[in-house]
């Protein structure tokens, strides 16, 4: 794994605690500031900035639904909300995250296209342990099964999809990984 590759995986990493260690502590400009000083470096980095680009929003896109699935079907509640009129708009450091990740999506994550089956279960236990803990930091509230069901879902089969798609490698070139 190159430099670039690590520095994009361990930039995530540190947008991730940025955000779930200062909002709940009232520090959501340091926070913001860090992710997006995070988004604009991996853009200023990316050799195709449109595609980087696109990566970003249908990540952004994608974990709107995602997330308003939860919010609905699993009676998730996300904190802090946005201020009034946008409090029923997806929290903005959510938005920030969802964000950083699309900036992993062709680069330090790309490297799960090349494994579609390990892709499905380690983006579904990534995916349920990164919000089970944001429970835990109190960013957001839940009671029963339901939201891991549903982050199962999300996590274990829409993120890969996601993660093929952007990277061009869904369906014809994984064929062959899946026979």
């Amino acid at each position: 794994m190159s430099k670039a590759l690590w520095l994009n995986a361990l930039g995530f990493q540190c947008v991730w605690w940025a955000l779930a260690l200062g909002v709940p502590r009232g520090l959501g400009v340091l926070s913001a500031v860090v992710a997006l000083a995070y988004v604009i470096w991996q853009w200023q980095q990316a050799e195709d900035r449109e595609s980087h680009m696109l990566s970003m929003l249908a990540c952004v896109i994608s974990g709107f639904f995602a997330d308003k699935a939860l919010g609905i079907e699993g009676g998730v509640h996300f904190m802090p909300t946005n201020p009034a009129p946008f409090e029923t708009l997806q929290p903005w450091w959510l938005t920030l995250l969802w964000m950083s990740l699309g900036c992993t999506l062709r680069s330090s994550l790309q490297w799960l296209c090349n494994w579609p089956k390990l892709s499905v279960g380690f983006s579904a236990i990534a995916g349920v342990a990164s919000y089970q803990a944001a429970v835990e930091f109190g960013l957001m509230q839940w009671q029963g099964s339901a939201p891991y069901l549903i982050l199962v879902f999300v996590w274990g089969l829409c993120f890969p999809v996601l993660l093929f798609g952007v990277n061009g490698k869904w369906p014809s070139q994984l064929r062959s990984h899946w026979q």
